[in-house]
């Protein structure tokens, strides 16, 4: 019986080995395919790392070109805020001169009207008042030394009518008594 139970034995694992066999074969199939499966996982996932790579290259291309459009989005800025300062010193410039100009023009008109008004005031009496003292210092000696004393008078007299010293009917006054003791 021990020999039956020992045959037994052996055959129970003998079909144990058998199934077992099958088993690791089927094992080995499932472990195969697992392994094709996991290089498939390989490949993709070693794909999607280039991918990964070749968009982070891309990005840091980006990031670089976004780093020299900044540099030279800053130095424009600067330009800009360099000419809008020189702009607005060039227009205070010209608002300044603009108004030292309106300024001494307006300086100008002012005087101008008090000289024109004090001229158009007073100016045919000061100009009536010059020619006859350049008509009298040029008259006076010539009278005095070649003129017989009368002639020298009426002379006078109409000298000083046409000159308006003297209305046409008031009598002509006499020369002072200086001028008449030469002669």
């Amino acid at each position: 019986s021990t020999s039956t139970s020992m045959t037994d034995g052996v055959g129970e694992m003998s079909e144990q080995v058998v199934t077992l066999s099958s088993q690791f074969g089927q094992f080995q199939e499932d472990l195969a395919g697992a392994s094709s499966g996991l290089d498939e996982i390989q490949s993709d996932v070693e794909d999607i790392a280039q991918t990964v790579d070749e968009a982070d290259l891309s990005l840091q291309r980006h990031l670089d070109n976004v780093d020299g459009y900044l540099d030279e989005l800053t130095g424009m800025r600067q330009e800009v805020l360099d000419f809008r300062a020189q702009w607005l010193l060039t227009i205070t410039r010209v608002v300044i001169g603009t108004t030292i100009v309106l300024s001494w023009l307006v300086m100008m008109m002012i005087g101008l009207t008090i000289f024109g008004g004090d001229l158009a005031m007073h100016g045919d009496q000061r100009q009536q008042e010059r020619e006859n003292a350049a008509v009298q210092a040029v008259m006076i000696p010539i009278l005095e030394e070649e003129l017989r004393p009368q002639l020298r008078e009426e002379i006078l007299a109409e000298l000083r009518q046409e000159l308006g010293l003297v209305s046409s009917s008031q009598k002509p006054l006499s020369l002072p008594k200086t001028f008449n003791s030469d002669h």
